[in-house]
């Protein structure tokens, strides 16, 4: 819950987890804001609020860094208008928007593997554009890919079991890979395999388990 925020944490093998607080700390105010919005039948304006509010306060914090805008990578403000993207896409999605256009998918799919290369990192405007597009061309992708119930080809079936354990796999690959480092000339692969061993784990003994219905006790 406040591993992005400015303070000491227990070990640097937990760093990563400054990712989900920020997603911790959105979803204790958003869904206030978004139930005050839909009683009000204001949503749109909420989201073009909560958005403006989400960009200010990344730009407070750049003037406030100045020079050093690596620092500002981990803070609960570098990122959350990414997250009002995403909400603006999910309340959207309900609409019955109309089809995107063919051309939609792998122009976003290009946008993406090009951003994937820039050097961003280390500059304001990580965060003032290459967060949000990030986000833009993931909201378009979700959106063509709406309507798809099955999938045939063996690269997407791994993709889709990728997908499946990502949760876990992002938690165990960083601190495996930090840990591996030291000892091997090429930890980055072994921990690429030893992450998705964990990660099939972690979905299979961990996740599974929690996630399904509990049966109700009669007393």
């Amino acid at each position: 819950w406040t591993g992005n925020l400015p303070f000491g944490h227990a070990s640097d093998a937990t760093f990563h987890l400054w990712t989900l607080a920020t997603e911790e700390q959105f979803y204790l105010l958003w869904p206030a804001v978004l139930a005050v919005a839909f009683a009000r039948r204001r949503v749109g304006p909420a989201l073009a609020l909560v958005a403006t509010a989400c960009l200010a306060s990344c730009v407070a914090t750049l003037l406030w860094l100045g020079d050093a805008p690596d620092l500002a990578y981990a803070l609960p403000t570098s990122w959350a208008v990414c997250f009002v993207i995403g909400a603006a896409t999910r309340v959207h999605e309900a609409d019955r928007l109309p089809a995107l256009p063919a051309y939609a998918t792998p122009l976003a799919l290009t946008g993406l593997a090009v951003l994937s290369v820039v050097p961003l990192r280390g500059h304001a405007l990580t965060y003032l554009l290459g967060g949000p597009a990030i986000a833009s061309l993931t909201a378009v992708l979700l959106l063509s890919w709406r309507t798809w119930t099955t999938v045939s080809s063996p690269l997407l079936t791994a993709l889709v079991w990728l997908g499946t354990v990502s949760y876990a796999a992002y938690l165990w690959n960083y601190p495996l890979t930090l840990w591996l480092r030291p000892h091997l000339d090429h930890a980055g692969l072994v921990a690429a395999a030893l992450t998705l061993v964990m990660a099939a784990l972690s979905w299979r003994y961990v996740e599974q388990p929690t996630s399904r219905p509990r049966r109700a006790v009669a007393v």
